[in-house]
């Protein structure tokens, strides 16, 4: 499966947020994962309003986990901003007739199994630096 952008984006700032372990400002995000601002923000209220984040306004404010990153999955994540799953078919006889039927279940079960088993804190202990684990270009960059 390949996530849209904004899927992408969503991700890398939560795990960001995640490795910082505090609020992180809309503009520490913009620029350290190089996200434009105005997309970035429209994400973020996204997330806000599915529970994942919470915000604080004012000089100091920012974004945080609304939860812990060890019951934030993945699938949480996707399930914001992606249709997760298989189109129905367009024929009404699908599950009786169709061969590829039980295999493209089978693999919508095992891919949400998947993305059901990793949390945030998966991310977290994989990371290290934080501009290496979350904004490739940067690391990329910084060994150019």
């Amino acid at each position: 499966m390949f996530f849209s952008r904004t899927t992408k984006y969503a991700i890398r700032s939560l795990v960001y947020i995640t490795v910082k372990g505090k609020t992180v400002s809309l503009q520490e995000l913009s620029r350290e994962l190089e996200i434009p601002f105005d997309y970035l923000k429209k994400v973020l209220i996204k997330l806000q309003k599915a529970g994942i984040l919470r915000s604080i306004r004012g000089k100091a404010g920012g974004y945080y986990l609304a939860k812990t990153p060890n019951t934030i999955t993945v699938a949480d994540i996707v399930n914001v901003f992606e249709s997760v799953g298989f189109e129905e078919c367009a024929f009404s006889y699908c599950e009786e007739k169709c061969m590829a039927y039980k295999g493209m279940m089978l693999l919508e079960k095992k891919l949400m199994e998947a993305l059901n088993s990793i949390t945030l804190s998966d991310f977290q202990k994989k990371g290290g630096n934080t501009n290496e684990s979350i904004s490739g270009s940067r690391s990329n960059n910084a060994s150019s």
